[in-house]
């Protein structure tokens, strides 16, 4: 197995999925990733499922999504005991950690914010109107005639990363880093860059200082569902914080999350997320 910036570069999301049952070792081991590690930098309360969506309709209990995705058999599902911009954070942030195991187990995988209907989700999963689904993920084996889209969405996906420098800073906003001026930290901050996003608008902005990654969201107009209005992009930070973890844990550049809004004087649309303090 490749570096974890490797595996983050070759990630596509499939669109196709092998309608099958996941089974044996295989299901065991995707049981695992589901049920540990579930605890975000903001502590928010998640529980996610792994749900077969086949028994479920078998008992008439419909969980509708939109045909933007096909073959859908399997999905992870995380509940929200209420919605709120750091629940959304949570949930990116733990989910993407088990994407990137999924990849591993040479599974496929796929964000869906907005088309699927919330309200069937909740029904067959007798979750109370007060709960919130954010996001669910498909997960599967990736049926063959997903690969010529995934080989398309490369050639896409290759040309439309931000340059490294719009989107890292040393001190300020007005000073941009490049890659390598970025020494030993170009690996968690590329794979950063590679994170997937809403519409590939990659929202987050990082400024290094004092020993510290502080992070923030580029404010972008909130996107419209047909089921629920939300803001998409607080789930991007939470996976922008996870690669930015992993990759930081990989170099050895250890440290942890925690609020401390150095309070630069920024354009207004940039929001204070969260910092990484280096150990």
């Amino acid at each position: 197995m490749g570096s974890l910036l490797e595996l983050i570069k070759q990630r596509r999301s499939t669109r196709t999925f092998e309608n099958t049952p996941m089974l044996g070792k295989l299901c065991h081991d995707v049981h695992q990733i589901v049920h540990k590690d579930n605890i975000g930098p903001f502590k928010t309360p998640i529980s996610i499922k792994f749900i077969d969506r086949q028994e479920y309709i078998k008992q008439n209990r419909n969980m509708g999504t939109y045909g933007l995705v096909k073959g859908i058999r399997n999905c992870i599902v995380g509940i929200l005991d209420e919605r709120s911009s750091k629940g959304m954070i949570d949930y990116g942030y733990i989910i993407q950690k088990k994407i990137i195991q999924f990849i591993q187990l040479d599974l496929g995988t796929c964000w869906m914010g907005g088309s699927f209907n919330r309200s069937e989700f909740k029904e067959a999963l007798n979750i109370s109107d007060s709960k919130f689904i954010p996001a669910i993920i498909p997960i599967g084996k990736t049926h063959s005639k997903s690969l010529l889209e995934r080989a398309l969405c490369s050639l896409v996906r290759s040309k439309t990363r931000k340059p490294f420098d719009s989107l890292f800073f040393k001190n300020n906003m007005d000073t941009p880093i490049t890659d390598i001026q970025a020494h030993d930290l170009y690996i968690p901050l590329e794979m950063v860059r590679w994170a997937p996003s809403v519409d590939n608008s990659q929202p987050w902005r990082i400024i290094l200082k004092d020993n510290c990654a502080h992070f923030f969201m580029k404010k972008i107009q909130p996107l419209e569902s047909s089921i629920v209005h939300i803001d998409l992009n607080m789930i991007d930070m939470g996976i922008a914080m996870s690669h930015f973890e992993m990759g930081c844990n990989e170099v050895h550049r250890f440290g942890n999350w925690k609020e401390q809004d150095p309070n630069f004087d920024l354009d207004p649309k940039y929001k204070y997320i969260i910092s990484w303090n280096f150990f």
